[in-house]
């Protein structure tokens, strides 16, 4: 599944926050469902439990906005 992250998503995310950082925010919109975002795992926020890994580029990205850098929307691969 492609993922996109919005600018909205990075405008509305919040630093630290595992379910409305811009990554959870885009995977709640491409799944209709609700995630908890780690550096490199998401899990499904409802049964039935669900974990992804991340691919590194999106690791990069959270660690740069959890830090206050500059980040840019992008896209990214899961098997969901």
């Amino acid at each position: 599944m492609r993922v996109a992250v919005s600018q909205d998503d990075i405008d509305r995310g919040e630093m630290g926050h595992c379910a409305t950082c811009p990554v959870a925010r885009a995977l709640e919109r491409a799944t209709g469902k609700p995630w908890y975002v780690g550096q490199s795992w998401a899990w499904l926020a409802l049964p039935p439990e669900t974990q992804i890994a991340l691919p590194p580029e999106v690791t990069a990205f959270i660690l740069a906005f959890d830090h206050g850098q500059a980040v840019a929307p992008f896209s990214f691969d899961v098997s969901v």
